[in-house]
């Protein structure tokens, strides 16, 4: 609700500048040959019986690839691209740098390696004839040997608990054993493509045979007619579901009164749903959209959109919003709809309402065809309402004003027929208006609402004063609102329930020059040369002075959902050096994601180090007692269970005293299940020292348990008692 004011506080206020009169063209910039950044693919390899598909961007890939809106040949650029490439190979010499081995390495594959999205689809293996789900992602990197991605696979695993090793065939083909369920990987040495494949019978030589089946995009996909309206750069964030095929498949999971929700909803017939963030039609774009066809569930309540929008404009809007009407046959639709009423019932209720009004409501209804209007341009604001029929609508207002005593006339000038209606304020004896003098009561009572409108087009238009009206007639039109919409705005207004949409003064280049200064902040964090001398201008990109922004409900045949629409991106509403902010979190959470993680499971091992401090305790004591270790019967009464938040228990082996330290569900999942264990030994004087042995990785063990090969340097001594 929040951005939805903001987007129309914006158009309202910042909208309101002058036109865009830049006639500038682009000057001609010299084009990389290979794009540094890649789009989206396994997108084009969906099939109609995949039950979804998410698509997460590269870290680079929503500010810094090459997409269809006015930035594209600046991002496309020669120079561009190898600025760009510069940054990724500073920026993991950097993180390598501050974090080493896996760390590094888990870090450099989130912030550098890859070079499109990560894509995962939850389908039946392509070419295979199993139809059970599993899990299929894919990544292009910028790593070119299969040592090389093996090592950045191993990264991967290594960051789980799954102890495995992982190398590529002669076929670019890995398995991974060890998992709880099997996995299986493809790697191209020509693209850098790497494919993971997960679930059940997921095997090395079906990973082959989905790899060769993807090679070629699908002719028929169905999640093109969502996805590409939200993002067709293959760049943006996208998240869709197969409602058919997720349903079929999950009845048996879903809760029965989730489903009857979902039934009632009529969402049980839709196809698909997706939402995201991504460029399309040259314009980024923020969506929620559900293929929904006429006639489901709730469709029934909304009406039919058609609009036409071919209202004469003398130059570019400021902003234009719509409002779509119902039709008499919508309102009956709905009516019926609600189970409220039945035919015979709604009926009789219009036939009433027209004998006590004297007009007939769905006639009056459908003169007004649907589609209201308002317009502000540089000759002002007004209403637009599309007419079916000028002299149906005449007649109906001059019927009115008779019955209502409303004052009605018309006047021709400059060859335009204006018509005026003035509403009294109708200020009577009875009103409660806490005016007591009759003659204020009688002044304030002539104050009335005056409404002034012409007909052009299809369209009767409505103004506060007859002057704008004029100025409209005698300036011409040079455009109408539906080209303005395809050509300038690209945002489609035809099936909207409501729309706002307009320009923002300076967007697009403060969009760019926000992104150059991110690029700025990249070379510092890089530790690379400043490179953006060779970028081009705003000017030679000849950039609008304005850029788009609007909001839309949607509700066609098919569509239904909403829709935000900005020249670059999001951060044309916040304004600011948005872009560099998130650049610095992006890298920062890469370095310091990783070391937290590793601070939080060390904290969490030494703590059931510091648990078993009385197990120590109580098996130096027995042996110095009776020159033994404990039995069973004193090791069990030394043993102790449910300890803390991360220790499961501690344990004490009869006749060697060792104290084994177990971590359970509560603990990172690194570790849950692995065990520590402190064994005793005696040195001269019958002192008592510990040597640790563990299943955890090293790198999580306190500095005391990483070397316990030499006696020389006991990990833990006896505490003095």
């Amino acid at each position: 609700m929040r951005l939805l004011t903001l987007c129309i506080f914006s158009l309202l206020t910042i909208g309101c500048g002058s036109k865009d009169v830049s006639e500038r063209q682009p000057q001609r910039i010299a084009q990389a040959e290979t794009p540094l950044l890649q789009p989206a693919w396994l997108a084009d390899r969906v099939s109609d019986e995949a039950l979804a598909y998410f698509r997460l961007p590269s870290p680079f890939g929503l500010t810094s690839a090459p997409k269809d809106n006015r930035l594209g040949q600046a991002l496309g650029s020669e120079a561009h691209v190898t600025l760009l490439n510069d940054i990724l190979s500073g920026l993991d010499a950097q993180i390598t740098a501050i974090l080493d081995g896996e760390q590094g390495a888990l870090a450099s594959w989130f912030m550098t390696y890859p070079v499109s999205p990560i894509e995962v689809m939850f389908a039946p293996m392509p070419g295979v004839k199993i139809k059970a789900p599993v899990t299929i992602a894919s990544v292009q990197t910028r790593l070119r040997t299969a040592p090389a991605a093996a090592a950045a696979a191993q990264a991967l695993i290594n960051a789980t608990p799954i102890a495995a090793e992982v190398s590529f065939d002669d076929d670019g083909i890995a398995s991974v054993d060890g998992a709880p369920v099997p996995i299986a990987m493809s790697f191209d040495e020509t693209t850098g493509r790497l494919l993971l494949m997960v679930g059940n019978g997921v095997s090395a030589e079906r990973m082959l045979r989905v790899r060769d089946a993807l090679t070629k995009p699908l002719a028929e996909n169905p999640m093109t007619l969502l996805h590409d309206r939200i993002d067709s750069s293959g760049q943006g964030l996208i998240s869709w579901i197969n409602v058919e095929q997720a349903l079929t498949f999950g009845q048996m999971l879903i809760p029965a009164e989730v489903f009857s929700a979902i039934r009632e909803a009529g969402l049980e017939d839709a196809r698909a749903i997706a939402m995201g963030y991504g460029v399309s039609r040259g314009k980024a774009r923020l969506a929620l959209l559900a293929d929904v066809p006429s006639g489901v569930g709730f469709r029934d309540l909304l009406p039919k959109v058609d609009n036409t929008l071919t209202i004469p404009v003398t130059d570019a809007p400021r902003y234009v919003v719509t409002l779509a009407l119902p039709s008499s046959e919508d309102i009956r639709r709905i009516a019926l709809a609600t189970g409220q009423v039945s035919d015979d019932d709604y009926t009789t209720t219009m036939r009433e309402l027209q004998e006590e009004a004297g007009f007939d409501l769905e006639a009056l209804v459908d003169l007004l065809d649907g589609e209201l209007v308002y317009v502000s341009e540089s000759v002002g604001g007004y209403w637009a309402l599309r007419i079916s029929d000028r002299d149906a609508f005449l007649a109906a207002i001059d019927r009115f004003g008779e019955e209502t005593s409303l004052f009605v006339e018309s006047r021709a000038i400059d060859g335009m027929t204006v018509h005026h209606l003035r509403l009294s304020a109708g200020v009577g004896e009875d009103d409660d208006t806490g005016l007591d003098d009759p003659a204020v009561r009688e002044l304030v009572g002539r104050i009335g609402y005056h409404y002034f409108w012409a007909f052009d087009g299809d369209y009767a238009s409505f103004a506060d004063t007859p002057q704008t009206l004029l100025d409209r007639k005698r300036r011409g039109a040079s455009t109408t609102v539906a080209d303005w919409l395809e050509t300038t705005q690209q945002h489609s207004l035809d099936n909207a329930l409501f729309g706002i949409t307009g320009g923002l003064q300076g967007v697009p280049r403060n969009a760019y020059n926000n992104y150059l200064s991110m690029l700025l902040l990249m070379t510092d964090i890089a530790d690379i040369d400043v490179g953006v001398w060779s970028l081009p201008s705003a000017d030679q990109l000849a950039l609008p002075d304005r850029g788009t922004l609007g909001i839309s409900v949607i509700a066609d045949e098919q569509l239904l959902g909403v829709e935000m629409v900005s020249e670059h991106s999001l951060f044309d509403v916040v304004g600011g050096n948005a872009y560099g902010g998130v650049a610095i979190f992006g890298v920062l959470a890469a370095i310091a994601i990783p070391a937290y993680q590793d601070y939080t499971i060390r904290s969490q091992v030494s703590e059931g180090l510091s648990l078993s401090s009385f197990q120590k305790v109580a098996v130096a004591e027995s042996y110095l007692a009776s020159g033994r270790w404990p039995n069973a019967t004193e090791a069990g009464e030394m043993a102790a269970f449910d300890l803390g938040e991360f220790v499961s228990q501690i344990t004490v082996e009869p006749g060697s005293g060792a104290i084994e330290i177990t971590y359970g569900l509560g603990a990172n999942i690194g570790i849950v299940g692995q065990t520590l264990t402190m064994t005793p030994l005696v040195i001269e004087g019958d002192n008592i020292v510990w040597r640790c042995a563990s299943t955890i990785d090293e790198k999580w063990l306190p500095a005391v348990c990483r070397d316990s090969s030499s006696l020389d340097e006991p990990v833990l001594a006896l505490p003095e008692t």
